[in-house]
């Protein structure tokens, strides 16, 4: 009985593990603006503090103010792998209100994200035309290494514009692209 009552204070007085909404704006200046529900806090971080303050971790989320964002972003430090159980998300507060149009630091894609699972990006618009970089092949592209199995990958409701060739290419399966717009 004793040992039953001990279990039982452990769970109960046990914190929960919850997940953490960030919020991105173009003006943003806090290093991590985040809050405990999915309402606009009024305060924002840009996309290069969150990944400098190393914020993010499985299973957050992190929205996109709308505006244009021409900084380059590390897509892959910025967004931890996720769980099958708790995906960590990217994505627009308005669909297509935040567009991605980077000066040029990725590898042949807007987008590039590196051996990462259980991740969504969802409500972008993706555009390398008014940066004149119409040459690159990929709006989105999900790199694998060898050693690296990338499964539960949904990109949803994007928009990709400038691209020649493939808008969304992927090394891996289990990718997930619904309702996006070439």
């Amino acid at each position: 009985m004793t040992r039953l009552i001990i279990l039982l204070s452990l769970v109960l007085s046990a914190a929960p593990a919850w997940a953490t909404t960030y919020w991105a704006s173009t003006a943003g200046t806090n290093g991590c603006a985040a809050i405990d529900g999915a309402a606009d806090p009024g305060v924002y971080a840009t996309p290069a503090t969150i990944v400098s303050n190393g914020c993010m971790a499985a299973g957050d989320t992190v929205i996109f103010k709308a505006g244009t964002y021409t900084t380059a972003i590390a897509w892959t430090s910025l967004l931890p792998s996720g769980t099958s159980s708790a995906q960590t998300i990217a994505r627009s507060e308005t669909k297509w209100g935040a567009v991605i149009a980077q000066t040029g630091n990725q590898t042949n894609a807007e987008i590039l994200i590196t051996q990462r699972s259980y991740i969504t990006l969802d409500g972008f618009d993706i555009d390398a035309s008014s940066q004149g970089f119409s040459d690159w092949s990929r709006c989105i592209y999900l790199q694998l290494s060898s050693a690296v199995t990338q499964t539960g990958v949904q990109l949803l409701n994007n928009h990709c514009t400038g691209y020649q060739s493939n808008g969304f290419s992927s090394d891996s399966s289990g990718t997930v692209t619904y309702d996006n717009l070439l």
